[in-house]
C-alpha cells in the first residue's frame, strides 16, 4: 500500500507541494532533506544543512520563484586531508529552486540559520476579507 492511499491531502495542498519539490534545475539538486510547515499566518521552508555556513547561502525571489543557492568556499586549505572511516554526510554545493503559491507576500520574507538549519519565513498575504455594506 503507497502512502497516497493512507494520507488523504487536499487537492490545493498537494499542488502546493507538488510546485515546492519541482526542482527547476536538475543537475544542482542534491539530496538536502527540507521540511515545508504551513500555518495561518506564512509557509516556513526549512532546509536541514549542518556544518553549512550561512555565509555561502544566498536566497532569492524572482518571478515567484523561490531560489536557494550554497556555494562553498573555494579557498579551502586541502593540504591535510581527512580519513574518514564512515563519511556518509558530506557538505556539497546545491541549487533548489521552488514555484511559490499566490498567497505568498514576495515583500516580506526572512531567513535565519540556526543548528544547521536554515529556516525561510514566507508570509501570506492578508486575506481581502468581504465588505458588509448596510442598507439604509
Amino acid at each position: 500500500m503507497s502512502i497516497n492511499n493512507v494520507c488523504y491531502t487536499p487537492r490545493s495542498k498537494r499542488r502546493f507541494i507538488n510546485n515546492m519539490n519541482q526542482v527547476l534545475n536538475h543537475d544542482l539538486q542534491r539530496n538536502i532533506p527540507v521540511n515545508i510547515i504551513e500555518n495561518d499566518k506564512e509557509y516556513i521552508v526549512e532546509f536541514i544543512v549542518p556544518k553549512y555556513q550561512k555565509e555561502n547561502f544566498s536566497i532569492d525571489i524572482e518571478d515567484k520563484i523561490l531560489s536557494v543557492k550554497y556555494t562553498s568556499s573555494k579557498d579551502k586549505d586541502t593540504k591535510e586531508e581527512v580519513k574518514y572511516i564512515s563519511n556518509a554526510y558530506q557538505v556539497v554545493d546545491f541549487e533548489k529552486k521552488y514555484k511559490l503559491p499566490k498567497d505568498v507576500n514576495y515583500e516580506r520574507f526572512s531567513a535565519s540559520f540556526n543548528e544547521g538549519i536554515l529556516s525561510i519565513s514566507l508570509p501570506k498575504s492578508e486575506e481581502k476579507k468581504p465588505i458588509n455594506i448596510e442598507i439604509k
